[in-house]
């Protein structure tokens, strides 16, 4: 048998990354006037939550450096509401990190951008498909469609808006 360390399946990140965070990590009259108040732990890391986001988040538009630690957060696939969790549950418990579970491999398919990569790549496909289908059966509408390329965008938009809600759709199926 060998000493292997087993990957944790979480990330750990310093709260020293978010600033924006420093201003309620040093106010700890708060954070144990919330938790003798709060019996319910459900509860407790609700109000926490809504705290963070209130004295986190709203402080991240203003100040400099935490914006883009939170939009590479942001881009890895975590929700803007995980990392108001994890840092709510950091700020409980009094930690100067906060973890994040590991993302898959995959995670970019569940951003925004890498359905709308992914819906445009199979619109391109798809149209062509249809443009070659279309020449075969009646050359005068693929004429008309090549010859009118703002039609061809037209068409093409709708494609891509029916194929982006449909592959989003199905990827939200296929993680839950």
């Amino acid at each position: 048998m060998t000493n292997q360390k087993i990957k944790s399946a979480s990330d750990r990140y310093p709260i020293s990354l978010l600033p924006e965070c420093a201003w309620l990590w040093s106010n700890t009259d708060l954070r144990d006037r919330l938790q003798t108040d709060t019996l319910d732990t459900h509860e407790l890391s609700e109000r926490a939550k809504e705290l963070v986001s209130l004295h986190v988040f709203r402080r991240i538009q203003y100040h400099g450096e935490g914006p883009e630690f939170l939009r590479t957060l942001l881009s890895k696939g975590h929700t803007r509401e995980a990392v108001a969790q994890a840092l709510a549950d950091a700020w409980l418990a009094g930690c100067d990190h906060f973890e994040l579970p590991r993302q898959r491999r995959w995670g970019w398919v569940h951003t925004f951008w890498g359905q709308l990569v992914l819906s445009f790549l199979m619109t391109i496909v798809l149209v062509g498909l249809a443009m070659k289908t279309i020449a075969g059966i009646s050359p005068k509408i693929d004429l008309y469609l090549m010859a009118f390329r703002p039609l061809l965008s037209i068409v093409s938009l709708l494609v891509l808006t029916v194929v982006y809600l449909l592959i989003s759709s199905l990827i939200s199926w296929w993680s839950s």
